[in-house]
């Protein structure tokens, strides 16, 4: 008596559904949905999702699909997403998602790298960073974390990419720093904050309160009431501030 060939039809099984590791751009990206039985043998097909939808994989170049394996060579950071697999045969289906992603490193640029701002001005710093996954930035000023508490300082900007600072003092003179961070790699870019020298014209003098105020505020707390008490020193235009407080 003759039988047919598939006398015992049985779906396919796929028992490992875990998403690859993540691959770094440049490498190799290997996706597998092999199933684990089927009768008669299931075939596959493979697709990778978008916002317009599911595109179907075709071979090419750099993407190879052979039976329950993709490969992707050369990974690039627009082919993380998420990727389908569709294994079937006349007795059932299966389906299988697997989400890949591309480690990108670091790249950061932090600018102005060196500036000079007078006292009572303000300063910008600007920090440009890409790298996959998207990296969380935080600041530093001579290595000490920079805190947004005292209302002159405040982190602007995409994912805080800008550090401001408003009417400069002193205490804001030294080195910053930028840092880029994600689950993989951390790297840090520096710049330098200077302080200028206010400079005044012979005929400014009628203005010279005000700017000492302005000036020595930074480096003392000296009430309106007491300006008459600061004194300068005179060098080629430029003074130095000095104050004392009120007996």
């Amino acid at each position: 008596m003759r039988t047919g060939k598939h006398r015992n039809p049985e779906p396919p099984r796929i028992n490992e559904r875990m998403n690859p590791s993540p691959v770094r751009e440049g490498e190799t990206i290997v996706l597998s949905c092999i199933s684990q039985g089927g009768n008669p043998p299931p075939m596959y097909s493979w697709y990778r999702e978008s916002i317009g939808g599911t595109d179907a994989i075709v071979n090419s170049e750099r993407a190879h699909a052979r039976g329950g394996v993709l490969i992707i060579q050369s990974a690039r950071v627009e082919d993380a997403g998420r990727y389908v697999c569709h294994v079937n045969n006349t007795a059932g289906s299966e389906r299988v998602e697997l989400e890949v992603s591309i480690i990108n490193s670091i790249s950061i640029h932090l600018t102005p790298q060196q500036v000079t701002i007078d006292l009572g001005k303000d300063g910008k710093f600007q920090c440009a960073v890409t790298g996959q996954p998207t990296p969380i930035i935080t600041w530093a000023k001579d290595g000490l974390p920079v805190r947004e508490g005292t209302g002159r300082i405040k982190i602007l900007g995409n994912g805080g990419s800008i550090l401001h600072i408003s009417s400069v003092t002193r205490d804001d003179k030294g080195m910053y720093q930028c840092f880029a961070k994600n689950d993989y790699e951390m790297t840090q870019a520096t710049a330098e904050l200077r302080l200028g020298v206010l400079k005044l014209g012979w005929n400014n003098y009628d203005e010279l309160p005000v700017r000492l105020y302005r000036l020595c505020a930074g480096r003392f707390r000296i009430p309106s009431e007491l300006i008459g008490w600061a004194t300068t020193q005179w060098t080629d235009r430029c003074f130095t501030c000095r104050a004392s407080e009120a007996s």
